[in-house]
């Protein structure tokens, strides 16, 4: 039995499985980053959807995001009328502080904090949690009791001077009877705290997928810092030409890695940049980092 036999016997094992389940029970798929599957499973999941009560839930990146090509069959899937789409944004400052919070089973976080997150996490829940798992590995946080004639008030230390610090190993706690805030401990300087290397994994791969002049414009305004004006970026680059550094920037804008706001701080989109990519070196223009990060 060469492969091709062989796939197609557990692709009928799989259908007939799937078909005594669903005369059970309603049946649910949750798939995520849907962009990376294969063709095949793309064909074997139109089969199934053809032939048996199925309900799919996937997450998925627009291919102008991620820069793949979906296959034939793909397109035919995500085409179709049945389908219901949720387009998902980021988070706001407001719900970042409230999942850091029932993540860390707190009822609070110090302001120090929750600009870290929000400046770091750029609205991601996925970096949200990364980065307090990264500051709880590394014991930068403190978890105090808060007792019930306490105040809030957002001088920290003053109002947690007497308080008892629970150092425990587990990010949650459960006691309904106890409530907890969570602040930094003392002379930890949130800015100088590295990117962990699961989001160093992810920023590094989004560089790898990019050709070698988008990586140098990347790298280069890395150096520069988050937010940095064309002119400086074009100081820095070796031998680069006004028209050559625009064009890259549009592509780098139109994958939303980059952002171009003009001197007035009115956001350009990748359509204007198209049109306007050789006016970019004659006024000043602003761009910041969407996706990737320096670390």
């Amino acid at each position: 039995m060469n492969n091709d036999q062989r796939n197609a016997e557990v692709e009928k094992v799989l259908i007939k499985v799937l078909e005594r389940g669903a005369e059970k029970d309603t049946l649910i798929w949750v798939i995520d980053e849907g962009q990376f599957i294969d063709s095949a499973s793309w064909d074997f999941l139109d089969k199934v959807l053809r032939s048996i009560p199925i309900l799919v839930i996937m997450s998925l990146s627009p291919s102008e995001y991620s820069g793949l090509v979906l296959c034939s069959t793909a397109t035919q899937i995500l085409g179709s009328m049945a389908n219901t789409y949720i387009k998902l944004k980021e988070l706001t400052p407001d719900v970042i502080v409230q999942k850091a919070c029932q993540d860390l089973g707190v009822i609070s976080i110090t302001r120090e904090l929750e600009t870290f997150l929000i400046q770091r996490s750029h609205g991601n829940p996925f970096y949200c949690e990364e980065l307090l798992r990264n500051l709880h590995l590394n014991n930068v946080l403190q978890f105090h009791v808060l007792e019930e004639d306490e105040e809030r008030d957002d001088e920290w230390d003053s109002l947690f001077a007497s308080t008892i610090i629970k150092l425990q190993g587990s990010q949650f706690f459960e006691s309904e009877e106890v409530s907890y805030i969570c602040t930094v401990r003392q002379n930890v300087k949130l800015h100088n705290i590295m990117l962990p290397p699961t989001l160093k994994g992810v920023a590094l791969s989004q560089i790898d997928s990019m050709n070698p002049s988008e990586q140098m414009v990347v790298k280069c305004a890395a150096v520069i810092g988050v937010t940095f004006s064309t002119q400086l970026l074009l100081h820095i680059l070796p031998k680069w030409t006004k028209l050559k550094m625009n064009q890259t920037l549009a592509a780098l804008v139109e994958a939303h890695i980059f952002e171009c706001f003009t001197e007035g701080k009115t956001r350009l989109t990748n359509q204007t940049m198209e049109v306007h990519t050789h006016e970019l070196g004659n006024f000043p223009k602003t761009v910041t980092t969407s996706r990737v990060q320096s670390g």
